[in-house]
């Protein structure tokens, strides 16, 4: 019984996270491209979708490959239009989030989704 409890618990953190599929979201809306996986390009493993990057609930942002974890606020954004840059404007972000939450088909998960985007503003503000 405590390992079937266990696992439950296992399984509902691991529906928590998602695949960070987003847009550039440190670019202007002007200037985003199509929504993308993003790697984890300080990750010590060799390129491959095991160090691509998912988000949890709380508004970690977590490298499969290397395990690193760390407020999304903490991180830099590249792509084709700039190098290394945080996150700065809030409402940039959650239109990029606002895109992936409206893919899911699940209605559980866009419930989830509102709870990452409000704990997002939350550790935004505590930021300002």
């Amino acid at each position: 019984m405590h390992n079937d409890y266990l696992l439950l618990i296992i399984l509902q953190k691991m529906s928590d996270m998602w695949w960070l599929k987003i847009s550039c979201p440190v670019c202007p809306a002007s200037q985003r491209g199509e929504p993308t996986y993003w790697p984890h390009s300080g990750c010590s493993k060799t390129y491959s979708d095991d160090n691509d990057v998912k988000i949890d609930i709380d508004g970690n942002l977590f490298c499969n490959g290397c395990h690193l974890k760390d407020p999304l606020i903490n991180w830099r954004f590249r792509c084709g239009k700039h190098d290394f840059e945080k996150l700065s404007n809030l409402a940039n972000l959650l239109e990029v989030l606002q895109v992936m939450i409206n893919m899911s088909k699940n209605i559980s998960d866009q419930k989830k989704y509102a709870t990452m985007v409000a704990n997002i503003s939350i550790m935004f503000s505590n930021n300002a």
